[in-house]
């Protein structure tokens, strides 16, 4: 809610946003995580594995070539569904 939130002070050594709550039945539903909260969490390749609402078409289909690709490698030694 606008207004609401609050800053303690001090100084924080990495000031990038890694998420954001909004109002919600739950905790795990009021959870956002911003794009810096995705990489640090699930890694860089958070995007191919991992659903956005903000997603376009063209980025779904990239995903979905990506993990086609990544099921594909013979280095991994093992296939995954």
């Amino acid at each position: 809610m606008p207004g609401k939130g609050r800053f303690d002070g001090g100084f924080d050594l990495d000031p990038l946003v890694r998420d954001i709550r909004v109002p919600a039945a739950d905790f795990e539903e009021g959870l956002v995580l911003t794009l810096y909260g995705k990489v640090l969490r699930w890694g860089p390749g958070s995007w191919i594995h991992q659903p956005s609402e903000t997603r376009t078409g063209e980025q779904g289909a990239i995903a979905a070539q990506l993990r086609r690709i990544e099921i594909a490698d013979p280095s991994r030694g093992r296939r995954r569904n």
